[in-house]
């Protein structure tokens, strides 16, 4: 059925149609027309957490509970909690730029209000490289599609894999969250002196991060809570007062 013909069903049917869609299925939909994308993106949205996971050979992203898994290879391992119907591959050689392109799509809808988004880097011991280079991939596209949005995204839940904090800036800056997680990639994330400028920094009321940054201390004050997770450190850079953030 085509998107025109879609659109003269009754509006009820139309909105319970809508609403059983997962987020997966709706954004497949805004692809068969502009009328049908302009009706999708009149409807609050029934969605509210996207999961986004890089891999040296595969993306992983999760619209509330369909995991979709893109790839260019076959992917053969199990997923814990998800049944089969709630799980969905797309292979094809140009994975990551679909990936990309479904992400995007998520987020253009002005009426998104998510409860928990995250992006990170499947942790491997092999495939580093690629990992990052998918993943930086992945945070440049996004980052692009922010800055032709006329919104800011509000999300409760926050939360990144960075190398540092121009990484973070490119991302950030396009949300409101109660709550920001941000973990290392890489062995330090070093200054956040402009990440903590941020309105988002200041209004958001916890904040994560794991491993040591460079952040004043009277950047601290408007935070409820902030934590600072470390990994196991060497006796050398305990002694190192450059790798602590105070």
């Amino acid at each position: 059925m085509s998107g025109s013909l879609l659109l003269d069903l009754p509006i009820d049917v139309l909105l319970k149609m809508h609403r059983m869609f997962c987020l997966y299925d709706q954004l497949n939909l805004r692809k068969t027309s502009k009328a049908l994308r302009r009706f999708i993106d009149s409807e609050p949205l029934s969605y509210r957490k996207i999961l986004c996971e890089v891999s040296c050979c595969h993306v992983s992203i999760i619209f509330n509970y369909r995991k979709v898994i893109y790839s260019n290879i076959d992917i053969d391992f199990p997923y814990e909690g998800i049944d089969h119907e709630e799980l969905s591959y797309v292979k094809c050689d140009d994975y990551l730029e679909r990936a990309l392109g479904d992400l995007c799509s998520a987020f253009e809808n002005p009426k998104i209000h998510l409860k928990e988004l995250e992006l990170k880097a499947y942790q491997l011991s092999s495939g580093t490289p690629k990992r990052l280079k998918n993943l930086k991939f992945i945070y440049t596209g996004l980052s692009k599609k922010f800055k032709t949005l006329h919104h800011k995204i509000p999300v409760e839940e926050f939360s990144m894999t960075a190398d540092k904090q121009n990484t973070v800036l490119k991302i950030l800056p396009y949300f409101t969250p109660s709550s920001i997680d941000i973990s290392k990639y890489g062995k330090y994330l070093g200054s956040f002196d402009k990440v903590c400028k941020l309105d988002q920094w200041k209004n958001s009321k916890e904040v994560l991060i794991l491993n040591p940054v460079k952040i004043p201390v009277e950047r601290l004050a408007c935070l409820r809570e902030f934590d600072v997770k470390l990994d196991p450190v060497s006796g050398e850079i305990l002694k190192d007062d450059s790798q602590f953030p105070i």
